[in-house]
């Protein structure tokens, strides 16, 4: 579980977290701190969620839509309805009506 938060987590390089924090005019460091809480919650809530048919089809769209190769690209206002649809679809399969 922790290799996989800490390769999640690397994900967010410090260029993205300044764009996020420009994008929400918020500090860095907590842009940066808010990233690992969202990142540890999302993990847990898909340990207590398990393998789903629902997921597993949202996770392969993710995939074949290449989301993480840009993600600086999300702060941009380049974001496609495709990668919105996922990222909606993803958090609906997790959270359900938490979301």
């Amino acid at each position: 579980m922790l290799r996989i938060f800490d390769s999640l987590k690397s994900l967010v390089t410090p260029e993205l977290t300044a764009k996020a924090a420009s994008l929400l005019g918020e500090d860095s460091a907590k842009v940066s701190t808010a990233s690992s809480t969202i990142i540890a919650s999302l993990l847990a809530a898909l340990l207590q969620k398990g393998d789903t048919s629902t997921l597993k089809t949202v996770l392969e769209d993710a995939g074949r839509s290449n989301m993480l190769t840009d993600l600086n690209g999300l702060f941009a206002n380049n974001i496609s309805m495709k990668q919105k649809s996922i990222g909606n679809d993803f958090l609906g399969a997790i959270l359900g009506s938490k979301k």
